[in-house]
Formats: C-alpha cells, sequence, structure tokens
C-alpha cells in the first residue's frame, strides 16, 4: 500500500467489492501498487530467495492480497470462483523443493510465459 489511511477508507467504502476493484485497476495508484507491479515484486522475491536457498525447503509468507495478485496476473485466475479444492488454502503459491538440479521454472519465468501470450 502506497497510502495505507486512505486505502483503507476506500476499501471500507466498497466493502467486499474493493479487491475486484483494485485488481482490475480501479484503484488510485497513489494508495495501492497496480496488480501487476504488486505480483511481479512478489515473483521476484520469490525469484530471490530460490536462487539462494542451495537445498532444503524455502517457506515465505505474505498477504493474501499479494498472492491474489501473482494468481490472477500469472496464471488468470479469479479470486472470486477460481479456488482449490480447500477455500482455506485457495491462495497458496505453490511449494517446491530446491536443489542444485532443479528443471522447475522460476516464477520469473512463467509469469514471462503469461505476459509474453497476453
Amino acid at each position: 500500500m502506497r497510502n495505507v489511511p486512505a486505502a483503507l477508507d476506500r476499501a471500507g467504502e466498497l466493502g467486499h467489492l474493493f479487491v475486484r476493484e483494485w485488481v482490475d485497476g480501479h484503484i488510485r495508484s497513489s494508495l495501492l501498487k497496480s496488480r501487476r507491479e504488486t505480483a511481479l515484486e512478489q515473483i521476484a522475491t520469490v525469484d530471490d530467495h530460490l536462487s539462494r536457498a542451495r537445498q532444503g525447503l524455502v517457506v515465505m509468507v505474505t498477504h493474501d492480497w499479494n498472492l491474489l495478485a501473482v494468481r490472477e496476473e500469472l496464471f488468470g485466475l479469479l479470486h472470486e470462483k477460481d479456488r482449490g479444492p480447500d477455500s482455506w488454502m485457495d491462495s497458496s503459491f505453490g511449494v517446491a523443493p530446491t536443489t542444485s538440479t532443479s528443471h522447475l521454472a522460476t516464477p520469473s519465468q512463467l509469469c514471462h510465459l503469461r505476459t509474453s501470450h497476453a
């Protein structure tokens, strides 16, 4: 959030519509970063942590809005209806083991695939 008090006021005005208004780009950029900017920042953070991990499990915790931005920007999943089998985990980003020989695509590679075909 760029302006927490104003963003929270706007959220209070819009109620349950606030997240959809933000994701669709209808909230002023002086209040919140865009969905795309938020998603790319989250992906860069994940990339950074995964690139520094040698082996093991990387656990990252963030706000659900950040995950919603990634889900919609990267996968085109709508938070209102594209839920996973466990609704309490519907915003889970994913779990991937890290090894020096991993052939998994990084989050930024996945984002490039999605945005280059948009």
